[in-house]
């Protein structure tokens, strides 16, 4: 009827036309009957009570529903943060577990580092002894250099005198003489420079063989390897300790005898070049004795410092082979070291996370 109302007669559908003609016979329905007949105005009435008590129907259900709401909020934030402290308490065991195992795996570096440095420290122990014996022959070397030796340079001569043979009272002899002959020496003493180039010469060589002597000793290892293969097969594990051999012989490669860098050329061209000949005055040969003194306290000065420094060069190789050693032993431990500390820090974080939840919760409820 609300449709048949709003349309024209003429344009009724079969049905529509039905619905009139039972109703209203042969008569054509009027609108306002069509309308009346709906009953939509009571119907629109009571659309626009509800309309009007909306917003206060709206009021009414939404605090009854804020209070349900607020009371499943609670009880289901109760729910989270009971499970957030939960997993909490499991991360913090987690942690706790982390940091043990890290505790055990710094504990057993220090203990794997500590051994691997004292092998090593039996290595380098005779250094300082050898050293301090070395340095002793040194300066007994260089106190048995004496002052320039003198030296005499003897010229021989002939004389001669004519000796008359003649006899006061033997005519025949008269106008008769001979010779005599005698041989005399002129000497002469003087001091040479070469003495003293001589012994920087072989003061040089001896310090070579002394340099020798004293790393000849420290550079054999056929004991530290053995010492250093042992330990390592006792510290790596599965395939790693077949490589216990390698692993010794490339640590051990890195020690060798320093080089020398030892000469006296210096101090011996110095010497030639100030005295290049024979001296025989006093106050030159007192000059040459001062020059010669100096240029041996030069070279003795020059190779104790030689001693020193490659006592420490050599040192320092015996270092870096004990630290190559130890990086290979204790890679395994680090990288356990590593993974340890990573769980151990996303568990903090995981925890801290939780945490923030937990107080946040806490604030909504």
């Amino acid at each position: 009827a609300r449709r048949m109302a709003r349309t024209a007669p003429g344009a009724f559908t079969s049905a529509q036309q039905a619905v009139a003609q039972s109703v209203f016979g042969a008569r054509v329905p009027d609108a306002d009957e069509l309308e009346a007949l709906s009953g939509f105005a009571q119907v629109e009435a009571v659309f626009r009570r509800f309309i009007d008590e909306k917003d206060e129907t709206l009021a009414h259900k939404a605090d009854s529903f804020a209070a349900v709401a607020r009371t499943e909020m609670h009880t289901l934030l109760g729910e989270l943060c009971a499970k957030r402290t939960q997993q909490m308490r499991a991360l913090a065991a987690q942690e706790e577990e982390m940091a043990n195992r890290g505790r055990a795996a710094a504990a057993e570096a220090r203990r794997i580092a500590d051994r691997a440095a004292q092998l090593f420290d039996a290595q380098l122990a005779p250094l300082e002894g050898r050293l301090h014996t070395a340095a002793g022959v040194l300066s007994q070397m260089s106190g048995d250099s004496a002052a320039p030796v003198e030296r005499r340079d003897v010229t021989l001569y002939t004389q001669y005198k004519t000796i008359s043979d003649a006899t006061f009272w033997k005519p025949w002899t008269w106008g008769r003489s001979h010779r005599e002959y005698s041989v005399k020496e002129a000497a002469k003493s003087y001091w040479q420079a070469s003495d003293t180039v001589e012994f920087l010469a072989a003061f040089e060589r001896d310090m070579a063989l002394l340099w020798a002597d004293l790393f000849a000793p420290l550079t054999d290892t056929s004991h530290l390897q053995s010492e250093l293969v042992r330990f390592a097969q006792r510290t790596l594990t599965g395939q790693d300790a077949e490589d216990a051999l390698p692993l010794a012989r490339r640590a051990l490669g890195r020690i060798a005898a320093p080089r020398l860098a030892f000469s006296t050329q210096a101090q011996r061209e110095s010497l030639a070049a100030q005295c290049p000949d024979r001296v025989e005055l006093p106050a030159a040969r007192e000059a040459l004795r001062d020059a010669c003194r100096e240029a041996v306290q030069s070279a003795a000065a020059a190779a104790a410092r030689e001693l020193d420094e490659g006592a420490r060069r050599f040192e320092r190789t015996v270092r870096a082979a004990q630290q190559e050693y130890s990086a290979r032993l204790l890679r395994c431990v680090n990288d356990e070291r590593r993974a340890v500390e990573a769980k151990r820090s996303e568990a903090a974080k995981s925890r801290a996370s939780c945490q923030e939840f937990i107080e946040t919760a806490q604030r909504m409820m």
